[in-house]
């Protein structure tokens, strides 16, 4: 452990010399730790360099924390806060994706909020090397990719959250404060001091001005706090008791319920509680007629097309009848509050008590609930922005969509337009609403859940996959069907997909240990399946037919298994037993003992043409050959040599007509499930 006390960044470390903080930290990983290990030590020491603390010692010591990685999932959990303000707790949840790790930070500032990326460890971690000045690669990129996307973001919100004063020095770290003191001049000093304070009055006051103006074109008060960028949980959850307090006093003679009555011209309704107040509901009677049994969800929202189009027509209005000046507008609109960030931060509460179910926001949960909110007037209304563009043939050509009323057309459409253009089309009026938003649809799917095993296939006129040529089904069933409806059937699953390591012919046997496979069900509602259940599953499956049997435990299967049997299709080794006929042997077979010899053996196979096999003479004889190929083999053809297109052939080394009779695959050499 150390004491970040040295003027130097991790970024700065060279291949020469590394920072005293990240190399304190390296010393603390043991020999068998793995490259994920050393970029999520990294990352320790780029939050300790953004003022965080691990919460165990929330001091300047860089460390890593007892019980970082779980020996089971691979994940990491750390918890940590900003120094010298507690109140507020912060989790990293990083979570190992192959060669890529998922990073989450989970903090209590605004109702749990989340700030995410995806690194790619290799790029920026040596594993192959002992040599700590040599371990990372890139660190300038990862370092300042990591601060702006997760650290910095979090930083000005806890910050802003607990009533400081915004994004600031408070949070870095005592060297780098004390060095950037150095460099600022006693005046300069003293006139900044004058300047923040002028410009804290300044901004308290525009504020002010901003909400005035909103409330009187008919925003709703949650739409007034956005706009001015206001980022504490509670003004937007209890709207009317924020505007209560004394320090409101001057707004809170507008604020009155029959405002609230008619429907915000921004949000069209979507952030009024008088609108959602039958959406809570409505999704819960969803929830319960689909049945899903899952225990957390995602919420996703899509609010009207218009909405963003509102907000920058008010905006140009602002810009036009207020008396702020260019640079405080451009301010607030960089502090803009996404309408589906604040409709979630009050509605999500009242949907997991509705619910039962808990809103997952560390990860994301795979069930996931979509509201799709409509305003019926709105193409209507912004009608004549989609005036039809002149220009070339081509352009013409895609007038329609063009001209479409979309979600990207309005936001092409935005970066074209200046305020005074938007002012020049509207007038305020125009876009008043009449009524409310409403519900479009409520959409609920749950991500893929995979179960598998090992099967035998005990029937010669049985598919794997249900077959069909010119529309017409082959035969009566197949594999899939018998393994993969009854699981769809107790799982509830929208739909199946059959997966297995490699394919038998519909005339291939496939016995003992059995063949690999996985089923994918998709949008499945029963997912809290256990192992009781899918061993009353197996045996239910094995009694209701002689074809297929299951041979081993079912599993829930998780993707990098899934993988593991992709790859497996061109690793893993086969076994067969072949019957096989020499034609006109008169009953005396060729010498069979060196065959016993060949090993290695190396053939030339191109795509084999399918014939029929000819009836058996009196003269022939029959042999039984096993043999262990590489994945891909085909094994019929091998035997008989498809008309010369297999080289060598077992009838080349028999000097023989030879051809298979029956073909059973014996052994699969792949470790599943």
């Amino acid at each position: 452990m150390v004491d970040i006390s040295e003027p130097i960044l991790a970024e700065d470390s060279t291949f020469t010399a590394i920072a005293l903080s990240l190399s304190a930290v390296l010393e603390q990983l043991d020999e068998s730790a793995k490259h994920h290990d050393y970029l999520v030590a990294l990352l320790l020491v780029l939050l300790a360099e953004c003022g965080f603390g691990i919460l165990e010692r929330n001091t300047r010591l860089v460390y890593i924390p007892t019980n970082w990685k779980s020996q089971e999932t691979g994940v990491y959990e750390i918890r940590f806060t900003l120094r010298n303000v507690d109140c507020i707790r912060s989790k990293l949840v990083v979570i190992p994706f192959g060669d890529k790790l998922i990073l989450n930070i989970v903090s209590n500032v605004e109702k749990r909020r989340v700030y995410s990326m995806v690194v790619q460890t290799l790029k920026h971690v040596n594993p192959f090397t002992k040599n700590l000045c040599l371990r990372y690669m890139n660190l300038k990129e990862i370092s300042r990719r990591f601060k702006d996307t997760v650290a910095i973001p979090l930083r000005g919100d806890i910050l802003l959250a607990t009533n400081s004063m915004g994004p600031n020095l408070r949070s870095l770290p005592l060297e780098l404060r004390s060095g950037i003191a150095l460099l600022i001049v006693n005046h300069d000093i003293e006139e900044f001091i004058k300047f923040r304070f002028k410009m804290n009055a300044v901004t308290t006051e525009e504020e002010k001005k901003i909400i005035h103006f909103l409330k009187s074109q008919g925003c709703c008060l949650r739409c007034c706090f956005r706009f001015v960028g206001y980022r504490t949980s509670e003004c937007y959850c209890k709207p009317f008791e924020f505007a209560a307090r004394p320090s409101y006093a001057d707004i809170r003679d507008d604020t009155s319920v029959c405002v609230e009555e008619a429907p915000c011209i921004t949000c069209l309704g979507v952030l009024q509680d008088k609108a959602q107040e039958n959406i809570v509901s409505k999704i819960a009677e969803k929830v319960k007629e689909k049945d899903y049994d899952c225990t957390t969800f995602t919420c996703a929202l899509t609010v009207p097309v218009s909405v963003k189009l509102r907000e920058h027509v008010l905006y140009a209005y602002m810009s036009k009848e207020i008396d702020i000046h260019e640079s405080v507008l451009s301010t607030l609109r960089t502090r803009l509050q996404s309408v589906k960030d604040i409709w979630k931060l009050f509605m999500i509460p009242q949907l997991e008590q509705a619910m039962g179910k808990r809103a997952d926001l560390s990860t994301p949960s795979p069930f996931l609930i979509e509201i799709f909110l409509t305003y019926a007037d709105d193409e209507v209304i912004f009608k004549k922005l989609m005036k039809p563009k002149r220009g070339s043939d081509s352009q013409k050509k895609r007038k329609w969509n063009d001209n479409k009323f979309s979600r990207k057309n309005v936001d092409t459409l935005l970066t074209e337009m200046t305020d005074e253009q938007l002012v020049r089309h509207f007038t305020i009026s125009e876009i008043v609403p009449k009524t409310f938003v409403c519900v479009d649809d409520i959409l609920c799917s749950h991500s893929s859940v995979f179960i598998g095993g090992r099967y035998n296939k005990l029937s010669r006129k049985l598919s794997q996959t249900p077959w069909f040529i010119n529309g017409e089904k082959k035969v009566e069933t197949s594999v899939q069907d018998l393994l993969g409806n009854p699981i769809a059937e107790i799982v509830k699953a929208e739909s199946i997909k059959f997966l297995s390591s490699g394919r038998e012919d519909v005339d291939v046997r496939n016995i003992y240990n059995g063949r690999p496979f996985a089923v994918e069900l998709l949008n499945p509602r029963m997912t809290n399946i256990t192992s009781e259940l899918l061993t009353r599953l197996t045996d239910s499956i094995n009694q209701s037919t002689k074809q297929v049997q299951i041979t081993s435990s079912l599993k829930v299967l998780s993707r990098f298994d899934l993988k593991k049997l992709k790859e497996g299709e061109n690793v893993k080794t086969k076994f067969y037993r072949a019957l096989c006929i020499c034609r006109g042997a008169s009953g005396d077979l060729p010498q069979l003992e060196h065959l016993n010899k060949l090993k290695n053996v190396r053939i030339i196979q191109r795509t084999p043409l399918k014939e029929l096999h000819t009836a058996t003479e009196s003269t022939d004889a029959f042999f039984v050959l096993d043999v262990k190929t590489q994945a891909g083999t085909y094994v019929k053809e091998f035997v008989h040599g498809d008309f010369g297109r297999t080289k060598p052939s077992l009838g080349d080394f028999l000097n023989a007509e030879v051809d298979i009779v029956a073909l059973d695959v014996t052994g699969i050499n792949l470790k599943w499930p």
